[in-house]
């Protein structure tokens, strides 16, 4: 079955993605407590920051990662808790993404069904009339057109 297939594969893509995800939090943390072990990297993001350095639409983000960095050198706990959260939360979009995918298949399913039964039904009936056309036609004397009657007249007849 063609949804089987679909759905097996909807699923290994899902479970693709959770590998990704894992990888990914797992290079950023080795990242972070690089960056935090490396104080002149710091000092270099500060600048950047202070300089107008980076790019306008990356700097609230830079600037987000630097709070973070801040907050994770005074409680190193705050780290995992952050890496915890962002996985949360990658693991219910991959989910959300998983479902969605998995209804759509149902969907076209169903309708596909939907169509064939509709037309195995309109077959049936087509031949159900067909067959009963032939068997009127079988029957002894039911190709025999039948005649008029002719019209009764009445009243007087004219001389």
């Amino acid at each position: 079955m063609a949804s089987a297939s679909v759905t097996r594969r909807i699923n290994s893509q899902a479970v693709l993605a959770e590998q990704q995800l894992d990888t990914t939090l797992t290079q950023q943390k080795a990242r972070v407590a690089a960056l935090l072990g490396n104080e002149q990297q710091v000092a270099q993001l500060q600048q950047q920051l202070e300089s107008d350095q980076i790019p306008a639409d990356q700097q609230a983000q830079a600037q987000q990662f630097r709070e973070t960095l801040r907050r994770v050198k005074a409680d190193p706990k705050l780290l995992d808790q952050e890496l915890e959260k962002a996985r949360t939360q990658g693991l219910e979009q991959i989910k959300q993404r998983q479902q969605q995918a998995l209804d759509q298949v149902q969907t076209q399913s169903r309708n596909s069904r939907n169509q064939a039964l509709f037309s195995s039904l309109l077959l049936a009936v087509g031949y159900f009339v067909v067959g009963g056309m032939g068997l009127s036609a079988a029957r002894p004397g039911g190709n025999r057109q039948r005649s008029p009657k002719p019209k009764a007249t009445r009243g007087r007849s004219k001389k």
